[in-house]
């Protein structure tokens, strides 16, 4: 079977996202001259990255600091989120339980060692095992991987897995140099060597990453940026002023609240995308209150979504009930809305829970602005139910460590979630037993049946079916607290070029150009 049948069909495969996606971008860019060699592209965005370790970072928005300097062995259409040729020109399924990759030769990462079939195996066996590692449960269904050429790599399999070629194309299919990995250890996590087109030279901590072109990439036709600056501006107020200013060339990951001052800049180019970043709750429910199903759900039923997102959303956004936007191919549109505001509900389900004079329950939010206004409006309109809402505030890479890491700290962290290549990657990562994002680290029952059910086969239409199982399923659990899908809004100045918006909403700059 070829890469292009791997699972996702073409037929209906985010048809109605990647028109829009489209039709946006021609209304926002006039054509472009040609693509040529030179400058600086300098960006902002809110958050830091949590580390440049492809396989031990922790937020999503890491993927954006990664992308110019590491590499995928599988990549993805931007529109469609079909899988793609990447570091591996082809690959194929044999049988149901062997999956072999053929890679590209000639590649170098930038310390001048080659990208080989050794490369490959040490970086997937660390993926895998590395006890730092935050994406093993990617390679579950793997029992070894050989390497069967110079150029090839197999992996052995212990149940099908169809999500693999797309789970390849996220952070557990992101390759380093093993040279690098044994001489740095962990300061991998700040000098991350790829065979991207550009190398990291500088990483100052909240505050920026700096790369300079890599002279030996190999794809030269692709890499016109001499070289880019990608700073960390936790108000995205004052990263917008900057590029309006001239101090920056680009920002992604705006606030709706900023779309009218965008409409009327004359010098700056606005581009609005769907995408899978999910405005959310992630719960532990491994204790009290929240092992408690009804408390999960009322939860659900305490929040007016629709009226999250008009106040902080004006409406751009994408309110919803469960981890897939609608345009996504294996999204059951029943579960869109499965939990409408009924305070009325809530507070019976919390006294049938045991908790008639109301509960108290403890978040962990983002201190930027923008974040504070949903969490003082979740505050708001939790009280109706009976929760008494307490916040406490730190910043994106603070928060996860806090909630995720060993501390276990606060019943739900208020943030984002980026989604991932695969809707069962997706759901693997976020409610699996041992997941890094699974809190309580625990298992609920019918979840990993249906997860196993959901990667067994590559037709889409039966992956749909049994993914449509595992969507009710949480729903019906309550496991997390989904409130909308982000407009991404990204503004770059009229000599910015080569823009090209994906559905995950984590932009690959370096492919970009600038006017001289």
């Amino acid at each position: 079977m070829s890469q292009d049948a791997q699972g996702l069909g073409r037929r209906g495969v985010l048809a109605g996202a990647g028109a829009l996606l489209s039709a946006t971008a021609a209304r926002a860019q006039a054509p472009a001259p040609q693509p040529r060699r030179g400058g600086t592209l300098r960006v902002c965005t809110y958050a830091a990255p949590s580390t440049l370790d492809p396989i031990t970072g922790r937020n999503g928005t890491d993927h954006v600091f990664l992308y110019p300097a590491v590499e995928t062995l599988i990549d993805f259409e931007p529109t469609s989120m079909l899988a793609r040729p990447g570091l591996a020109k082809a690959w194929s399924f044999p049988d149901p339980k062997t999956f072999v990759l053929d890679l590209r030769e000639g590649v170098l990462f930038h310390d001048s060692t080659p990208f080989d079939a050794a490369a490959v195996k040490i970086n997937l066996e660390r993926a895998a095992g590395d006890a730092r590692s935050n994406v093993r449960t990617d390679f579950d269904s793997v029992r070894s991987v050989e390497v069967t050429g110079p150029s090839q790599v197999t992996l052995r399999l212990s149940r099908p897995d169809s999500a693999l070629p797309l789970s390849l194309s996220d952070r557990a299919g992101m390759i380093i140099s093993p040279k690098a990995i044994k001489e740095l250890g962990v300061q991998t996590d700040r000098q991350p060597v790829g065979t991207g087109a550009m190398r990291v030279v500088t990483y100052t901590d909240n505050d920026r990453v700096v790369y300079v072109r890599n002279d030996k990439y190999w794809q030269p036709d692709q890499s016109y940026l001499d070289g880019m600056e990608i700073r960390t501006i936790a108000d995205t107020a004052t990263s917008l002023r900057s590029v309006m200013a001239g101090e920056n060339d680009f920002a992604f990951e705006l606030s709706p609240e900023q779309k009218p001052l965008l409409d009327r800049a004359r010098n700056l180019t606005t581009v609005v995308t769907p995408s899978f970043r999910l405005h959310t709750v992630y719960l532990n429910y491994s204790r009290k209150p929240l092992n408690d199903q009804r408390v999960r759900q009322a939860l659900n039923y305490a929040i007016d979504r629709n009226a999250l997102n008009k106040a902080v959303g004006l409406g751009l956004n994408q309110a919803t009930t469960t981890e897939l936007p609608k345009e996504h191919w294996a999204c059951d549109p029943t579960t869109v809305s499965g939990y409408t505001y009924d305070p009325a509900k809530a507070k019976a389900l919390l006294a049938e829970a045991g908790y008639a004079d109301g509960c108290d329950i403890n978040f962990i939010g983002w201190t930027e602005q923008r974040w504070q206004k949903v969490q003082e409006i979740l505050m708001e309109q939790m009280k109706p139910a009976g929760f008494r809402l307490h916040l406490s505030l730190g910043s994106p890479g603070d928060t996860a460590t806090r909630f995720f890491g060993p501390g276990k700290e606060g019943d739900g962290r208020v943030a984002v979630w980026s989604g991932r290549p695969d809707p069962s990657q997706i759901y693997r990562q976020l409610f699996g037993k041992g997941s890094y994002y699974n809190a309580g680290s625990g298992e609920t029952p019918g979840v990993e049946a249906l997860l196993t059910a959901s990667v067994g086969t590559t037709d889409v239409e039966a992956r749909k079916a049994e993914l449509s199982k595992l969507q009710h399923l949480v729903l019906e659990q309550g496991l997390m607290l989904p409130m909308m899908f982000e407009a991404e809004i990204v503004a770059f100045h009229k000599n910015v070029h080569g823009y090209q918006p994906n559905l995950l909403g984590k932009p690959k700059l370096h492919t970009m150009w600038m006017d001289a």
